[in-house]
């Protein structure tokens, strides 16, 4: 499978679990865990970021200790692949 395919392939299962009660559950309690402050640069963050990528360990998807809140930029120095894409 060529990158392009997987990420496209990967990018709706990602929609698909993002819509899940479990996730937003997740996604809420490592913000209020971080106090909504970008773990990176100690601004204003509301992304919450996978420390390892969740299509390589499908088991720390819902894991609160693999996640941290990173502000856009930040969140955007850590995937540089996406302004590739995005240009």
């Amino acid at each position: 499978m060529t990158r392009c395919v997987f990420l496209v392939a990967w990018g709706a299962l990602r929609r698909e679990l993002e819509r899940t009660v479990e996730y937003q559950d997740f996604r809420r309690a490592v913000l209020e865990r971080d106090r909504f402050v970008c773990q990176s640069c100690g601004g204003p963050g509301h992304v919450v970021h996978h420390r390892r990528r969740v299509a390589r360990a499908v088991h720390l998807a819902l894991d609160p200790r693999n996640a941290e809140v990173r502000c856009e930029d930040c969140h955007r120095e850590e995937h540089p692949y996406w302004l590739r894409r995005a240009s």
